[in-house]
């Protein structure tokens, strides 16, 4: 029972002071800097390029070697080049999605809440910055999906390859993208 009296009076404490969130101390912080990847055409890839994009795992992935993965990158036979989520692929379900957004890579300081494209191929070109979602994180039991941010370099119709920019938040249904900041719980 005492024990019990002194979490509620612990907690009455911290409300009363006009804190934040108490669990935020425990948050990463997004990123300084966004990387740089590269992907290469999954319709013509060799088997050791890596033609998708994990966002739980921050990394480029083979798609014979996982199916882990959120975004597949290809230029189809009309010449169209897009990421494809992998719901749009598959006949299994996932919550990757991917929104292109009227902003500057910088300008994005905050995922949208809705909005995003699941079941189909979002087309882009070079400049092009797109909120994305991810997956849910097998690794976590309930809902935890991350916010990321890409910004399109170079795409490569010759070569058939894309190199974008990426930040990712890497706390759970955190859709603060500001480098250096993480959102409350």
């Amino acid at each position: 029972m005492k024990t019990q009296y002194a979490v509620g009076m612990a907690l009455l404490m911290w409300a009363a002071s006009g804190c934040s969130d108490p669990f935020s101390e425990f948050l990463q912080d997004v990123p300084l800097e966004p990387t740089t990847v590269e992907l290469a055409d999954f319709r013509t890839a060799t088997l050791q390029e890596h033609t998708a994009f994990d966002v739980v795992g921050s990394r480029t992935v083979r798609v014979d070697q996982t199916g882990g993965w959120d975004y597949l990158f290809e230029i189809d036979e009309s010449g169209t080049v897009q990421l494809a989520p992998f719901a749009s692929l598959s006949d299994r379900f996932s919550e990757a999605g991917l929104q292109i957004v009227d902003q500057t890579f910088e300008g994005l300081r905050n995922a949208p809440s809705s909005g995003y494209v699941i079941d189909s191929p979002t087309v882009v070109a070079e400049g092009d910055v797109l909120a994305a979602i991810s997956r849910r994180d097998p690794t976590i039991r309930g809902r935890c999906r991350y916010y990321a941010k890409f910004e399109i370099l170079e795409i490569d119709e010759i070569e058939r390859t894309i190199r974008f920019n990426h930040l990712i938040n890497p706390n759970c249904e955190d859709r603060v993208l500001i480098p250096g900041q993480h959102g409350e719980l």
